[in-house]
């Protein structure tokens, strides 16, 4: 899974990568149903060029 591995799919632009870490973002703060510290270890596991846009 993309999220375990912190990966993207190869095919996509730079600019697209930024628009699937922000769904990323997205799922990430529904499934963990806003708890802040769940939502800010899961987020602090990625890069960190990379959090901006979670």
């Amino acid at each position: 899974m993309a999220l375990e591995e912190k990966t993207f799919p190869e095919h996509l632009s730079p600019y697209a990568r930024r628009i699937f870490d922000q769904g990323w973002g997205r799922a990430i703060w529904y499934s963990t149903g806003a708890d802040v510290t769940r939502v800010a270890a899961l987020l602090s596991a990625f890069p960190e060029a990379r959090q901006p846009d979670l």
